[in-house]
């Protein structure tokens, strides 16, 4: 993954997920086909969504004593897809002095507007590590984390990210 560093400010796009832009900040659409919103169901769902970043995130750059960059981003997103609402996230990522990403993470509230566990808010932690033997981008849902209809809400699953826009699919179980 590539961020594009211009005088301490990310001018380009944030690539593949893992990045840190992406990590923190995109959401997910409407849930697709699945159970009435407000209803708990308890068995395991497989969900795919879309997780966009919303405006511009917050960058902020420290060079370490080797050449190293460490990156701390927040922002907002939204959801479309299995996993409908929005989202507002924080973390950070480590860059060489080429601006190559190497690994991220992050932690985000989710409000779920749509799932198949029904409404309410989420933790999420995400992370991401690049290599020269390709990305593993991985997110869970924290157990225990969820309020409302989401607070036995549990899951995990990985993403691609492209820029601002991210696919992300998992599965989320009720109880």
């Amino acid at each position: 993954m590539k961020v594009h560093i211009s005088e301490r400010r990310l001018v380009g796009r944030v690539l593949v997920g893992g990045a840190i832009a992406a990590a923190l900040m995109v959401a997910a659409p409407a849930s697709v086909g699945s159970a009435d919103p407000g209803r708990r169901q308890p068995n395991r769902h497989k969900v795919e969504f879309t997780r966009t970043t919303v405006g511009t995130p917050e960058f902020a750059f420290v060079t370490g004593p080797n050449g190293e960059f460490l990156v701390s981003v927040s922002g907002s997103t939204t959801f479309s897809g299995d996993l409908q609402g929005s989202g507002f996230g924080a973390g950070f990522g480590t860059a060489n002095d080429e601006a190559e990403v190497r690994a991220s993470g992050s932690v985000s509230v989710w409000t779920l507007t749509g799932s198949p566990c029904g409404t309410g808010t989420v933790i999420v932690t995400i992370s991401g590590v690049a290599g020269p033997d390709g990305e593993d981008n991985r997110w869970r849902i924290a157990a225990g984390g969820g309020t409302e209809d989401l607070v036995h809400m549990s899951g995990d699953g990985t993403y691609v990210q492209d820029g601002l826009i991210g696919e992300w699919v998992g599965t989320v179980s009720c109880s």
